[in-house]
């Protein structure tokens, strides 16, 4: 049976993640190798998070505040403000 609460906890650190990488839904499907419907069900709060999707969002939750450093330090070398 699914956790309100839980999910409820997973569409808001999905939804954050998703606007860190400034991804759509279809993106962030893209990304994780599943349908766009089931990214729309996860923020939703409508459907649980599958094992391996916990797991990817988790690594990217690591790795997006280091990217985005990355990438704010290479476009001010090259005078660029864009993504």
């Amino acid at each position: 049976m699914a956790n309100p609460k839980a999910n409820a906890t997973f569409a808001s650190r999905l939804l954050k993640l998703r606007a860190t990488l400034g991804l759509t839904q279809r993106q962030l499907a893209v990304e994780f190798r599943v349908s766009p419907g089931a990214v729309a069900l996860w923020e939703a709060g409508a459907r649980n998070l599958s094992g391996p999707a916990t797991k990817l969002l988790e690594l990217y939750e690591e790795s997006a505040p280091l990217n985005a450093g990355k990438r704010a330090a290479r476009n001010a070398k090259v005078g660029n403000n864009g993504p």
